[in-house]
């Protein structure tokens, strides 16, 4: 019988923990980490978080999650740039580590991260105050179906800010984020048709009056 292959044994090592086997877990976890395997060390750095497992280890825990993070697994990136967001247990605040891990973590194509990355360069936390940057990392987290940065996306296209006011296509990022089911962009959308209709009401068009009205119960 072949032996489980890394993949099988970071399986092996999700099914344990969730039958709160963490001895084999860890087992599991550690063998997968061992063969350079990037969620099997990200699973294990979780584990020593746990407060119901015997060998909770905060220094093992970030050693295993930037291993983790530097095999290049996305989600581990973005997870440590979370720990750096915020003072915690585990690590100091620091936005320029939080910057580092984002930025590998959008590399890898993982949206949410692009997305908080442009929320640090729109706001210049951490960062030198960048809204063209900012923009091209909603627009890529929003490529990336991830509802939060077509939300930022709309809302700078709807605003103008570092960019072209352009409420229609602020409308079309609104959708998108609406239907990756982000409720501030359901009501961007909705808001932002409310504007259009208004003005066209003032002018004396009657359809956008209704359609205004319409809207209006809406909200």
């Amino acid at each position: 019988m072949a032996k489980p292959n890394p993949k099988e044994l970071f399986d092996l090592g999700v099914k344990s923990n969730k039958a709160k086997d963490y001895i084999k877990a860890k087992k599991y976890f550690e063998k997968s980490c061992e063969l350079n395997y990037a969620k099997g060390c990200f699973g294990l750095g979780i584990l020593y978080t746990n407060k119901d497992f015997g060998e909770k280890n905060y220094k093992k825990a970030l050693a295993l999650l930037t291993k983790g993070c530097e095999l290049n697994y996305a989600v581990g990136c973005g997870f440590l740039g979370n720990l750096y967001i915020n003072n915690g247990p585990m690590v100091k605040k620091d936005l320029r580590k939080a910057t580092q891990y984002y930025s590998k973590a959008c590399e890898l194509n993982f949206g949410v991260s692009c997305s908080l990355l442009g929320f640090l360069y729109q706001n210049g936390n951490g960062v030198k105050k960048d809204l063209k940057k900012a923009f091209a990392l909603y627009a890529k987290a929003c490529g990336l179906k991830e509802g939060g940065g077509c939300l930022r996306l709309g809302e700078m296209q709807r605003s103008g800010e570092g960019v072209v006011k352009n409420r229609k296509q602020a409308m079309k990022n609104f959708k998108k984020g609406c239907e990756l089911k982000n409720e501030l962009a359901c009501v961007g959308y909705i808001v932002t048709e409310a504007e259009i209709m208004k003005e066209r009401c003032e002018l004396g068009d009657e359809v956008a009056c209704d359609t205004l009205e319409q809207l209006l119960d809406l909200k």
